[in-house]
């Protein structure tokens, strides 16, 4: 029987299959002090469905984030969040949470940035857009 032939897309699937592992895994233990002084605080957060990928990501102002600079910025996919809503761990790095959007925020977001109400999830339909994992 033939070896099955190499594509590059394989390596990246596994690649992606494997983060999302150590992602979840992480979130499940859950952060470490070290891991939440170091880590950048998003505030004025909303959840947003990614109807692209599947699950969700995080949108709203980041402080200390090492790259995203900017007013608004969003996260990579979610992989866990704190029943408290202390913490989120993403596919890259964990993120303190500080105050969730208020409404006048979150409309704000929507019609900035042209995202459907729809698509908005608040902490209990976040949670349940984290299960893609």
């Amino acid at each position: 029987m033939c070896a099955k032939p190499f594509h590059a897309n394989d390596l990246g699937n596994h690649a992606l299959r494997e983060a999302q592992r150590v992602a979840t895994a992480l979130a499940e233990a859950g952060p470490s002090a070290t891991d939440l002084i170091s880590a950048p605080t998003m505030h004025a957060w909303i959840g947003v469905q990614d109807t692209r990928f599947g699950g969700a990501i995080l949108m709203g102002r980041p402080e200390g984030h090492p790259v995203c600079r900017g007013p608004v910025s969003h996260t990579s996919r979610l992989c866990g969040l704190d029943p408290d809503l202390t913490w989120a761990r993403t596919m890259t790095r964990w993120y303190r949470l500080g105050v969730p959007a208020d409404p006048g925020e979150v409309s704000f977001y929507a019609l900035r940035y042209g995202i459907p109400r729809d698509l908005i999830l608040g902490p209990d339909r976040l949670r349940d857009a984290i299960s893609w994992v």
